[in-house]
């Protein structure tokens, strides 16, 4: 784990306590890349969004990141320690993303996960956002369409 102060970085959310009992804050690109680094996650473009979960306020659980491609759309990374899933972290970091995309004006957030990862599937089938799946090569790209509140 990564033992980090939750931090408001320059046009950030104030710190969040969701229901899973985490707090979702906006943390530095740096932290973001170490703990996605840990789970084999390597981004070779710098997020322009980090999002991390933290656990007590302090360890850091989970991360999420949105990475610019076009004006209008960006890619979207959930990470969650394996040994912190199946506690709704996944989705309260997911829906934070998905607030501070729309917030931003992105239209259309592109995730990209294994055809095997059960978890993330049932992840982004559950949201309430149009998506488009598409399935090849053992692996799942899934389009979601963000109503824009800018």
């Amino acid at each position: 784990m990564l033992d980090q102060q939750p931090t408001v970085d320059d046009g950030g959310a104030p710190p969040v306590t969701t229901t899973s009992g985490t707090t979702i804050a906006t943390i530095s690109r740096e932290a973001a890349n170490s703990f996605l680094a840990r789970f084999d996650q390597l981004r070779t473009l710098p997020p322009t969004v980090a999002l991390g979960a933290f656990e007590e306020g302090h360890t850091l659980i989970g991360v999420a990141t949105l990475t610019g491609r076009t004006d209008a759309s960006a890619t979207l990374v959930v990470v969650v320690d394996p040994a912190r899933r199946k506690l709704k972290i996944g989705s309260d970091l997911l829906h934070s993303a998905v607030a501070r995309a729309s917030s931003a004006g992105l239209r259309r957030l592109i995730v990209t996960y294994a055809c095997d990862a059960v978890g993330a599937d049932a992840l982004f089938r559950s949201l309430s956002l149009l998506s488009a799946r598409r399935q090849a090569q053992g692996t799942v790209t899934t389009v979601l369409f963000v109503s824009a509140t800018k």
